[in-house]
């Protein structure tokens, strides 16, 4: 049987009119890593200090918890002339407790990531100055 909804990553990818390393900055602004800021939403701020493997250009990964469950994101900005693409996405075997063989449990733990990961992508957007929303999914 073929892939399923339930076997694929979760990925947002937003168009950001800034340069790589304001991305860089607004995405560490949102995940609460930098100075508190206000208006960002406390879902991202509650992942402070859980970054990891955070290296400009290479992208960071991101291991929170949301209602109870574990998870990991991971984030990649690619250059593009004076603005940059920003990747956010979650894979089935990231989430703990989401996923068996590869596949999400239920269609609502995919959803829910889903939103989550694209709210985050849109809040970096935002903080870094553009509300261009998603340029693919």
């Amino acid at each position: 049987m073929g892939g399923t909804l339930f076997d694929r990553e979760v990925s947002s990818t937003v168009a950001v009119a800034a340069p790589v390393e304001q991305a860089w900055r607004a995405l560490l602004i949102v995940l609460g890593a930098e100075a508190d800021v206000p208006g960002v939403p406390v879902a991202f701020g509650a992942m402070a200090g859980r970054l990891r493997d955070a290296v400009p250009g290479d992208g960071l990964a991101v291991r929170a918890r949301v209602g109870g469950r574990a998870y990991e994101l991971s984030a990649h900005l690619v250059p593009r002339g004076a603005q940059c693409d920003l990747t956010v996405d979650a894979a089935p075997d990231d989430v703990d407790g989401a996923q068996t063989d590869g596949r999400w449990h239920h269609h609502q733990a995919y959803q829910a990531m889903k939103r989550l990961v694209r709210a985050l992508a849109r809040e970096v957007s935002r903080v870094a100055g553009d509300a261009a929303g998603p340029v693919a999914r």
